[in-house]
């Protein structure tokens, strides 16, 4: 039997290496490390490859707050620095 390198097996799944390792810790994708590199039985990949697309239920979206005002820019900053008041006078 042969056994698919973390490389590989991202090629087939459609994801990069770091996502692949991510899935071997969260206990989804099946493998058995042998010195430094990671080994996955090709059939393992059926259980990981149906994926939802989206965010995962119960986690918040980030929205832009609507009542944030915009920084002012930088021409405006530096006029009001040059401005005198009626007590400087």
């Amino acid at each position: 039997m042969t056994y698919l390198t973390t490389t590989q097996a991202a090629e087939r799944l459609h994801v990069n290496r770091s996502r692949v390792i991510a899935l071997i810790r969260a206990g989804r994708l099946k493998a058995t490390k042998f010195g430094n590199a990671w080994q996955i039985d090709p059939r393992d990949l059926a259980a990981v490859k149906v994926r939802k697309v989206g965010y995962p239920k119960g986690r918040p979206r980030k929205r832009a707050s609507l009542f944030a005002a915009p920084a002012p820019s930088a021409s405006f900053r530096c006029g009001m620095r040059h401005r005198t008041t009626e007590r400087d006078q």
